[in-house]
């Protein structure tokens, strides 16, 4: 899969699960703007592992967040950052980046920075696992690698 097809199905799954929440658990519009983000975000992670498209972005991304978070005193979180985007350079692809353990502590990191800012949302982890499982799903590999 490439860059663009791992977007799309973060879109188009993030939304989906976004809308339903929004529906039936009357989902705050704010909560659900930040988990679509955090959904597509995810959906992108597994590839930080090699020189793409896809770990520039994501790499930029969360370089940014570090910098803002070490910026505004919220050292722990500049912490989770650095240790997200550093570890996977050491890593081969398809690796630890691609298993249902990197993508519960992905999502789980993300719910927790989300919290220190506004109330704890499961929405938010939720969305975000659910993108990075798409990613999984459209390579392949969700079933095959469990840790």
């Amino acid at each position: 899969m490439n860059f663009r097809e791992h977007l799309i199905g973060g879109v188009v799954v993030s939304a989906v699960a976004v809308g339903i929440g929004c529906h039936y658990y009357n989902l705050n519009p704010k909560v659900a703007l930040v988990a679509l983000g955090f959904g597509v975000f995810s959906s992108l992670y597994p590839d930080i592992d090699i020189k793409s498209k896809s770990s520039r972005l994501v790499s930029l991304i969360i370089a940014g967040l570090v910098i803002y978070f070490g910026m505004n005193h919220h050292m722990d979180l500049a912490i989770i950052g650095s240790v997200m985007m550093v570890i996977p350079m050491f890593l081969q692809h398809r690796g630890f980046t691609h298993s249902h353990v990197c993508g519960i502590l992905v999502s789980s990191a993300m719910m927790y920075g989300y919290s220190v800012f506004c109330a704890p949302e499961w929405a938010v982890g939720v969305v975000a696992y659910l993108g990075y499982v798409t990613h999984l799903l459209l390579d392949g590999l969700a079933f095959k690698r469990l840790v």
